[in-house]
């Protein structure tokens, strides 16, 4: 859905109110100064403005046009906002939902503003608190239930974004909800900083809430029919009514938690009447005395002294608000029954405008803006309905954030994993430009961009802004992203034609269908700074991570690697060779086991008959081997040793035979691992081909290989497929398929999720050779785009059974299956069924079958079955268990290294022992030992920092070890994991952002619990710098200077949250350098300075990239790498995007050329490894930097803490949560 942002700028002469906490603010209220009724005539009402222009909007009252231009639902009188369109008046050019040039003509514009607001300053410019903000709305249609005064049942939304900074975003914080159906006027509230709405209002465990604080609530019911029904949200015990001179009861009753309150004699009677209400609640009170006329004609009745509080002290409390609606022709506000405009007003006091802090945010002269809907259209721009429909709706337009992307409610009983969030609304829209230039070529202009990062980017439009202020789009069709997400950079060119106007702006279009809009560029002019990535480097690594498996020690229990499902065995013979000596064990007492428990297995000897016999040379053990399918690892680890109370042995299977077959079920399949996608909706982001369509149909081929197909029965394709975007259209994506160039079937399906397009054809259709299968997207949905990935292909066909390198493996039926091509007679077989647990097959047998032999194989039904011969079983690779026992006694300091690091750690180890730390070392094979197994499995390292808490009062961990998302080198890199990372949801686009604060993350409730850092080093040689600059750090001699760096402010006010910032820390001597105040290049030259100078702390407030500051580019990897501040390193705090990402396998991020540039650059980084909000990213920047500055904690203390407030105030974004790391020792002091 599309988003304007109508800036609303308050500008007054006013005392300005500076925000503070409840108890400040109540100095600055006097108790005297209580809001009264406003007269709506004494508030001059301004426009809401886009572009500088009055908004307006279509007005479908007495046609029959539908809104076709803007959504599939149809025009719902009530509920949409208009603008008075008069017959004579179309094509107006200041239409401004128009804004993309591609409403059809007539644009059926009205001449009246469709919105208007007005701060009243309650004729008291010194006194704040009795100030009163007024919005109205102008609807198409009858806004009451069937013409009496009741109001319907649908919502008119007010939605306000404020800003700490004094910047705009068009994020919104406030939500004015008038509710006809709950009878409701809220006011909810969410984090001004955080940039986004209210989350649904979930409850129980597998729904967690997002939190939500609601400012001021109303109860319309009392506004709306004060002679009917009335019903309250707090039990009461007195209430009267006296109408017309007489008293008549009301009847009360309580109805579950609510308190019905209804005049007995007459529900239904208008005229005059005196209500008191006295409600027992201790903090609700509701009161009016006095005469108050209300009849059908005329509505416009203010309540008095209404108090709704959840504590007595609550800010916002005792004061007034006000609704009314009344027919926008007649100008003394009453209503009418024939009118078919109608205004709906609000009046909000400002104290109600308070934030989770009680910090009074809507005050006198402060820069805001006002977004405004109504709810029940998807139609138009301005109607962001979806708050209607995720908020309050509870089966429509929610998803899990769990991975699944699945539908899900706020009611209890819908199980999600995750947040049960709305899509749609305040979301960051993620592309980084780095660098715009542009040419004439005759009477087209070339446009040149290149992006620093993109996330779940669909691609871009290029747009131009016309003199009447109207924006058309010069691309015929939508710009396909090259990468949809990436942290490097990509380059684009796009022609366009006719640009008289000699500025343009980029576009950028999300997965979801959202835009940002970036500029305007000046033709013939280059902006920005282009930024390559520079290579990582992994060299040195591999050796490194071999020779660290060569320490071991030997001893009698050994670890069987198995990376393929099939028959094992390991011989006495390799394993004496690999150091593990069995000889003379006796049999019985051998036991396998992997990390799920006791595996059973066949121990052969050479003792015939013996109970007693031992295991020597010519003894070997066979059994069933699984891999381990993850993210790290494809190999499963087997334990052997002695052990007779865990010893199993393979049983014999019952095997049932109903004839003999030649024929089997086989499965080829093409599932390449090619690329990576971190919005990826599966728990494995790793993809075979993208499929992106902009303009018309694409399509992609598979070759898959078939041996010794049977044409007999059919067969089946699987085309594996997830939708990469989530369009407000019903069904996103259409995939076609074509198996040997014949349609064979297609799929429909909407959203972020897995999908298996699955048809049966023919077994004929399948070709012995390549069988080429075509998925293709026709690009007939009606979106924009549509964007799908294929991550494997698969045909399930009858093939005639035959062995493949003296191996067979295959599900069978109930008939016992004859297998051709083994080599020998020495064939053994089993079978693993529903259990899981594999048992042997007795009475397979081979026989001689021209040069080569066939083997008969018994059935057990359902089963999948293994045979080989004893040249087809695999060896498994064979080392010593080398486990080094935990430590014991106490540690605060905790540090997890991969073993090739453990004598480069020691100087640190040394030094931090001797401020009085005691440090205890682990070896991360050792985690794997104790907490899996063996298997490499970042939960073990979760597992191991929870045990350090319990058994060692570990306060802080440090990560010794460099990381990768592909350590399974599917690009042929070479990269190497040493110490590997979770993998989490950041928010509804990042589903695969790496987290070392999930690992040490114990109680899952979204934030570490004990201080965490990492040295993301490759090689002993980065090892031994980062452990110098460490120790040099707080000796450097620069204590207290510091470096404060802000991009532009655009949609956020960076110099402002910077100089904010700054302003809490004056134990500093900063320099701040500005991109507003100071120009790209000043700002980089300054930069440069003060770092090669040297300074201990660097701030930096902005959009960034995972190598680059800004978009001009004032600092970036390459200038990290040259500078040359030795002997005196910086600590640097990032607030931006993707700037601590540390797990790309080909790109050096700006944290590594910073912290591996040698004795130059940081002793330790921040920031984030996700896409994040800048709103509660700035917010804990502020923590961060007053607890690490000020309160003197380490940085990983201050992290913790810092994270820990945010969270006790309501927040639990996981973007600034989960996703922002510390690089480098979280013992480590900013100096000062």
């Amino acid at each position: 859905m599309r988003r304007f942002a109508p800036q609303i700028s308050l500008a007054t002469t006013f005392v300005a109110l500076t925000p503070a906490f409840a108890d400040e603010i109540d100095a600055h209220v006097p108790a005297t100064a209580k809001p009264s009724a406003v007269p709506w005539t004494s508030c001059t009402m301004g426009n809401y403005t886009h572009q500088s222009l009055p908004i307006r909007d279509y007005d479908k009252s007495g046609t029959t046009l539908t809104d076709d231009t803007k959504g599939p639902a149809q025009f719902s009188a009530e509920v949409d906002i208009a603008s008075s369109l008069a017959r004579d008046h179309l094509n107006e050019a200041t239409c401004n939902p128009d804004e993309f040039g591609d409403v059809p003509t007539p644009q059926m514009c009205g001449p009246e503003t469709s919105g208007l607001f007005c701060y009243y300053n309650g004729g008291t410019p010194a006194t704040p608190g009795d100030d009163m903000l007024l919005m109205r709305l102008r609807v198409d249609g009858d806004p009451r239930k069937s013409g009496n005064d009741e109001i319907s049942a649908s919502h008119w939304n007010y939605l306000l974004d404020v800003e700490e900074s004094g910047a705009v975003d068009g994020w919104k914080e406030f939500w004015i909800d008038v509710d006809g159906q709950a009878f409701d006027f809220i006011v909810r509230y969410q984090n001004t900083q955080s940039q986004k709405m209210p989350g649904p209002i979930c409850s129980g465990a597998s729904c967690p809430q997002t939190q939500e604080h609601r400012a001021c609530t109303f109860d319309i019911s009392t506004l709306f029919s004060p002679a009917q029904t009335k019903t309250l949200s707090k039990s009461g015990t007195t209430v009267t009514l006296t109408q017309n001179g007489a008293s008549n009861p009301f009847t009360a009753a309580m109805v579950g938690q609510v308190l019905r309150i209804q005049n007995a004699t007459n529900p239904a009677n208008d005229g005059n009447f005196l209500i008191t209400a006295f409600l027992a609640s201790d903090q609700i009170q509701y009161e009016h005395a006095g005469a108050v006329a209300v009849t059908n004609d005329g509505l416009d009745w203010s309540i008095s002294d209404l108090t709704i509080c959840r504590s007595p002290t609550e800010t916002g409390c005792d004061v007034q608000s006000r609704v009314r609606l009344y027919d926008t022709n007649d100008d003394h506000g009453n209503v009418s029954s024939d009118a078919d405009e109608w205004w709906v007003d609000v009046q909000v006091p400002i104290v109600c405008l308070v934030d989770g802090d009680h910090v009074q945010t809507i005050i006198e002269d402060r820069e805001y803006q006002i977004f405004y809907s109504t709810s029940d259209s998807s139609t138009d721009p301005l109607q962001k309905d979806f708050i209607f429909s995720c908020l309050l709706n509870p089966t429509t337009g929610n998803v899990c954030e769990d991975g699944t992307g699945t539908e899900c409610s706020p009611d209890p009983t819908v199980s999600c994993g995750g947040t049960c969030r709305c899509l749609g609304f305040g979301d960051v829209l993620p592309v980084t430009l780095s660098k715009v230039w542009s040419k004439r070529v005759g009477e087209s202009v070339q446009i040149n961009w290149a992006t620093a990062s993109e996330t779940g980017n669909a691609g871009f439009d290029i747009l131009a802004v016309q003199g009447d202020g109207r924006v058309r789009k010069l691309n015929a069709q939508l710009i396909a992203s090259q990468v949809v997400s990436s942290q490097s950079q990509t380059l684009y060119q796009q022609l366009v034609r006719d640009l008289p106007e000699g500025q343009f702006f980029i576009e950028d279009v999300s997965i979801r269908g959202e835009r940002k809009r970036q500029g305007p560029f000046n033709v013939d002019e280059s902006t920005g700074r282009a930024d390559p990535s520079l290579a990582l480097d992994w060299s040195g690594a591999a050796p490194v991570e071999a020779h660290a498996w060569s320490m071991v020690s030997s001893n009698n229990t050994a670890e069987l690697l198995v990376s393929a499902d099939g028959i094992y065995r390991a011989r006495y013979e390799e394993l004496r060779d690999a150091g593990i000596d069995l000889a003379g064990v006796r049999i019985k007492d051998l036991a396998l086991r992997d990390r799920k428990g006791p595996v059973p297995m066949v121990v052969q000897g050479n003792c015939g008959l013996r109970t007693d016999c031992r295991f020597g040379p010519g003894s070997y053990i066979e059994f069933v081997g699984r891999r381990e399918k993850s993210l790290y690892t494809e190999d499963n680890v087997y334990r052997l040793s002695v052990d007779p109370l865990r010893a199993s042995r393979m049983s014999v299977g019952k095997v049932t035979t109903s004839g003999t077959t030649r024929i089997h079920r086989s499965v080829a399949s093409i599932a390449d691992d090619l690329a990576y996608e971190v919005t990826s909706p599966d728990s494995d982001p790793w993809y075979h081909t993208k499929l992106l369509a902009t303009s018309q149909a694409v399509s992609a081929q598979f070759g898959v290989a078939t041996d010794a197909p049977v044409a007999q029965g059919s067969a089946t394709l699987r085309v594996h497929v997830w939708g990469g975007a989530d369009l407000p259209e019903q069904q996103d994506h259409h995939v076609v398929a074509k198996l040997n160039g014949q349609w064979v079937g297609e799929l429909r399906f909407d959203g972020l999720r897995g999908e298996i397009l699955e048809v049966t054809v023919p077994a004929a259709s399948v070709h012995a050779g390549i069988n080429q299968v075509e998925v293709s997207l026709p690009f007939d949905t009606g979106s924009v785009f549509d964007l799908v990935y294929v991550d494997r292909v698969e045909l399930d066909f009858p093939r005639r059974a035959s062995a493949v390198a003296d191996r067979f493996d295959s599900r069978v039926g109930a008939q016992a299956l004859r297998i051709d091509g083994f080599s020998g007679t020495d064939v053994v077989a089993y079978a693993v069924g529903s259990s899981g647990i594999p048992v042997k097959l007795a009475g397979a047998r081979a026989s001689a079958a021209g040069s080569s032999y066939s083997a008969v194989v018994p059935a057990l039904a359902n089963s999948r079955v293994f045979v080989a011969t004893g040249r087809g079983v695999f060896t498994p690779r064979i080392r010593p268990l080398s486990m080094n026992a935990l430590p014991s006694g106490s540690a605060d300091y905790l540090v997890i290294t991969h073993p090739a690091f453990e004598s480069g750690i020691r100087p640190l180890v040394d030094a931090r022992r001797h401020e009085g730390h005691s440090v205890a070392v682990v070896s991360v094979n050792d985690v794997y030992g104790h907490f899996s197994n063996g298997v490499v499995d970042p939960m073990a390292i979760r597992s191991a920092i929870a045990w350090s808490q319990q058994a060692l009062g570990a306060q802080s961990v440090l990560l010794v070890g460099g990381d990768t998302r592909d350590p399974l080198n599917h690009l042929g890199i070479g990269s190497v994991s040493f110490i590997p990372s979770l993998y989490v949801a950041t928010g509804p686009i990042v589903r695969h952002a790496p987290s070392d604060a999930a690992l040490a993350d114990a109680d899952g409730d979204g934030m570490e619990d004990i201080a965490i850092g990492r040295f993301p080093v490759r090689n002993l040689t980065e090892l031994d710098d980062l452990v110098q600059k460490t120790l040099r750090y707080p000796v450097a001699g620069h204590a207290g200077s510091a470096l404060f760096v802000a991009d532009a402010r655009g949609e956020i006010d960076f110099a402002r949250t910077s100089d904010e910032i700054l302003g809490s820390l004056p134990s500093l001597v900063a320099t701040r350098a500005y991109v507003d105040s100071m120009g790209p290049a000043n700002t980089r030259s300054t930069v440069l300075s003060e770092l090669n100078r040297g300074v201990a702390l660097t701030e930096f407030f902005g959009h960034s990239a995972a190598t680059v500051w800004t978009f001009s580019g004032v600092f970036n990897a390459s200038d990290a790498l040259s500078l040359t501040n030795a002997g005196r390193p910086t600590v640097v705090m990032q607030m931006g995007c993707w700037n601590t990402y540390f797990v790309d396998p080909a790109g050096m991020s700006l944290a590594h050329a910073l912290l591996l540039s040698g004795d130059r650059g940081a002793a330790a980084v921040l920031g984030s490894s996700t896409l994040t909000e800048a709103g509660p990213e700035g917010r804990l920047s502020r923590y961060l930097s007053e607890q690490s500055v000020e309160g003197g904690l380490t940085l990983g203390e201050a992290v913790v803490l810092a994270k820990r407030r945010f969270m006790s105030e309501g927040f639990k974004d996981a973007d600034v949560l989960y996703g922002y790391n510390l690089l480098g020792d979280p013992a480590l002091r900013v100096a000062r």
